[in-house]
């Protein structure tokens, strides 16, 4: 655990996060037409224990929370543009789709053992993210260079084996999610997320490359950006 205690900016992380839960079951279940529907509970039940599993993480590392709730000068401007459109996806077009799909039209493609299947490598995210964020204090939501963190490279836990395992984690979850809702034409929108996320790889690896001391030394011994023995 770490010392020190949440503030305005960490309650802040942490109430967005049961936020941006609360407009996603919005958007579903009001295209759904009903909550009637078990994949949908089976997703949410699965989020909200996820969402409270990174709760007690930045209860017991605040400065976690302060840090990624707190938006700071040198983020880089495209950064907003990745960002507002992954999560423009994966909160509101997703779950619209969704919605109708499975909910409305009961349109059900997707076998439920392939559901329950995905279930585990949505807590397999879930766990690559939060040992990322433990042993990299200075994982924050932007992209930025920290000088006023003192920002080095992080060669600990799974920064030994890929260099952005915290994208990795978002990508594993970006394509669990329409496999548990059943949505077949989810994966449609799932992938659109991983090639913005992959996409958002490519410009901070190259950003840390250009202005981070030691990440070009860094990036040769641990040569995969994402994918170990791809990319």
């Amino acid at each position: 655990m770490s010392k020190g205690k949440l503030n305005k900016n960490g309650y802040k992380a942490i109430i967005v996060q049961y936020v941006w839960l609360l407009v996603s079951g919005l958007v579903f279940s009001l295209t759904a037409g009903t909550i009637n529907v078990p994949n949908a509970w089976l997703f949410y039940t699965c989020s909200l224990i996820v969402t409270i599993i990174h709760t007690f993480f930045y209860i017991a590392y605040p400065e976690r929370a302060n840090e990624r709730g707190m938006y700071k000068e040198g983020t880089k401007p495209i950064d907003k543009i990745y960002l507002g459109a992954y999560f423009i996806i994966t909160v509101i077009i997703f779950p619209l789709i969704a919605g109708f799909e499975v909910g409305r039209y009961k349109n059900l493609l997707i076998n439920r053992y392939v559901s329950y299947g995905a279930v585990v490598f949505y807590f397999l995210a879930c766990y690559i993210n939060i040992w990322s964020m433990k042993v990299n204090r200075f994982f924050e939501g932007t992209i930025r260079i920290q000088e006023d963190r003192e920002q080095h490279v992080v060669m600990e836990g799974p920064y030994k084996y890929i260099r952005h395992p915290g994208y990795l984690a978002m990508i594993i979850g970006s394509l669990m999610t329409p496999l548990i809702f059943g949505s077949l034409f989810g994966l449609f929108w799932a992938l659109i997320a991983v090639i913005i996320l992959i996409l958002r790889t490519a410009y901070e690896d190259k950003v840390l490359h250009e202005e981070l001391t030691g990440y070009k030394k860094y990036s040769q011994s641990v040569k995969f950006r994402l994918f170990y023995g791809i990319w």
